[in-house]
């Protein structure tokens, strides 16, 4: 039946709900195996001997209160490691959601020159990055968030003029993790760290420029860097 005919199906119901539930899918797949399984008499008798086991072992524990109690636990235990098991991207997804939000947030207060605030939000999602990958899900699209924070927040403590906790930051960062935007963006900013950071030799400054220039030859900035730095070295 072609597709802009597909609402006089009437069983087009069923099909989009099987397309929203997979595990119900598989299920009725299972279905005809299981009834033929019924069938079988060594198979009901297995069945029969598992559930006897079953209640011999949990005989004792239904005798007492902290066996019933045990017996609770256990039993929500597996529900929420069921739950869990399928729902466990949405769930994820609820949080990246506010970090994808927190993070936008944090831009906004950036381009409005409200640095304090920008760098609260990009903390929380510093945090929050230790816990969930925020690479995947709603903030795939933009790369890892939290190593896009910690390049915001590197950026905003160069401009406050305090290159040691930007170079912290920087540091922290996982290169392998790193998309292709925010390398060149990491190695733009860690040109100009090593050169404002006061603790590094002026030979080590310019390999770090240099190896950033080979990185990003177009920027014109990081080239910038390297004709003051070959100047200043003479």
């Amino acid at each position: 039946m072609p597709k802009f005919l597909g609402f006089l199906n009437p069983f087009q119901w069923a099909r989009d709900y099987l397309k929203k539930h997979p595990w119900v899918r598989r299920a009725l797949i299972l279905l005809p195996f299981l009834i033929l399984l019924g069938f079988l008499g060594p198979a009901l008798s297995a069945i029969e001997t598992l559930f006897s086991l079953l209640g011999k072992i949990l005989q004792p524990l239904l005798e007492t209160s902290l066996g019933r109690a045990l017996l609770v636990v256990l039993v929500f235990s597996f529900i929420a490691l069921g739950i869990w098991a399928f729902a466990k991207e949405r769930f994820l997804d609820l949080f990246r959601n506010h970090a994808l939000a927190k993070h936008l947030e944090g831009i906004q207060h950036l381009l409005l020159g409200k640095k304090k605030e920008a760098k609260a939000c990009f903390k929380k999602i510093v945090k929050m990055g230790r816990f969930f990958d925020l690479s995947k899900g709603p903030a795939s699209g933009f790369g890892p968030l939290d190593i896009d924070a910690r390049l915001k927040l590197a950026r905003i403590f160069l401009e406050e003029g305090d290159p040691t906790r930007a170079y912290k930051e920087i540091e922290r960062i996982p290169k392998a993790l790193m998309t292709r935007k925010q390398t060149f963006s990491y190695v733009e900013l860690r040109a100009r760290l090593y050169r404002a950071h006061p603790g590094h030799l002026s030979e080590t400054v310019r390999q770090v420029i240099e190896e950033s220039h080979r990185t990003w030859p177009t920027n014109g900035r990081i080239l910038s860097l390297l004709v003051q730095e070959l100047e200043n070295q003479g």
